[in-house]
């Protein structure tokens, strides 16, 4: 993953200079998922509520807030340059990607 991701990183430094885009990823391999992501986007995992297909409950797999506590998030909520990309393809000489492997979810999407 981490190879793939420096790679695309390269393209779009060679193909668009001065571009960038966010990327997320995810490879499944038997019962788990490794994700990476750069930027802006995410990946979920939508997983049914017992008994109704139609009423999905989503987890948010970014690593970007699993580990901070409220008082960053709030900070982070009303910091005036939210909108910027802090990380993205294509932008600088390092890119550093979230990548993490978890249990695939059974009982429920990717």
């Amino acid at each position: 993953m981490e190879a793939s991701i420096m790679e695309a990183h390269q393209y779009v430094q060679r193909e668009a200079p001065g571009s960038g885009t966010t990327v997320t990823a995810a490879l499944v391999l038997g019962q788990q998922v490794t994700v990476a992501h750069v930027g802006d986007s995410r990946a979920y995992s939508v997983i049914l509520m017992e008994g109704s297909s139609r009423s999905p409950v989503t987890i948010h797999w970014s690593s970007d807030w699993k580990n901070s506590d409220t008082s960053a998030k709030t900070k982070a909520a009303n910091f005036p340059h939210r909108n910027v990309l802090i990380r993205a393809l294509g932008q600088g000489e390092a890119l550093e990607a979230d990548i993490f492997t978890i249990p695939f979810p059974q009982s429920g999407y990717l």
